[in-house]
């Protein structure tokens, strides 16, 4: 079975889970761990964590105060037995659901995460290569009007060979120089090429 809500209904996504995590269903589970579903998966294991934590305290509570009872003989030796054997029974089996739960948000945080970080790294590379396009637009304004660059322009520039950003989601780096030449959605990325073989005396085919 594999979700049907919105990434934005938690209400749904509460029941769904709720009732997933009393059966066994990898492949849902896989699902509920996807770019789509990730984060909500995160945020209504913790609500649901978050109740069972309290339902615990409260029963704890509650058996406690039994006992003090049972201590002030307000309850005999047969009907204290009874309620401690529920509480054991009950304490083993919210323990199990608890552990269960913990794993499950562990798995869905650590997915979370990850999709934050892509996202971060979307935005911050982003940036930078805005940075770097105005960098070599200098640069090739310098060069077009014949001006002799100073020093602290030829340091700037050669940080666009020595600046790597990640691509294909961090598995490899490139430099901004690169970057901004080849990358297929950039404007001007012809000129800026075309530029780059005119210095490498490079022709175009």
């Amino acid at each position: 079975m594999k979700p049907t809500h919105d990434p934005d209904d938690d209400a749904a996504a509460r029941q769904f889970i709720d009732n997933l995590l009393r059966r066994s269903d990898d492949d849902a589970w896989k699902s509920l761990l996807s770019d789509t579903y990730a984060r909500q998966t995160q945020r209504v294991l913790k609500t649901i964590e978050d109740a069972a934590i309290s339902s615990r305290t409260h029963r704890n509570e509650e058996i406690s105060a039994l006992r003090q009872k049972f201590l002030a003989g307000e309850i005999d030796q047969q009907r204290w037995d009874t309620l401690a054997d529920e509480f054991s029974e009950w304490r083993k089996r919210v323990t199990h659901f608890e552990a269960l739960v913990r794993e499950r948000r562990r798995q869905a945080a650590d997915r979370a995460d990850k999709l934050r970080g892509y996202a971060l790294a979307r935005e911050v590379t982003s940036t930078l290569v805005a940075l770097a396009k105005a960098v070599d637009e200098h640069r090739r304004a310098t060069e077009d009007a014949g001006i002799e660059p100073e020093s602290h322009d030829r340091l700037l520039w050669l940080r666009l060979q020595t600046l790597a950003v990640p691509v294909e989601e961090g598995l490899r780096k490139i430099n901004l120089q690169d970057f901004i030449t080849h990358r297929p959605s950039s404007r001007g990325s012809e000129k800026t090429a075309d530029r780059s073989r005119r210095r490498t005396g490079r022709r175009t085919p």
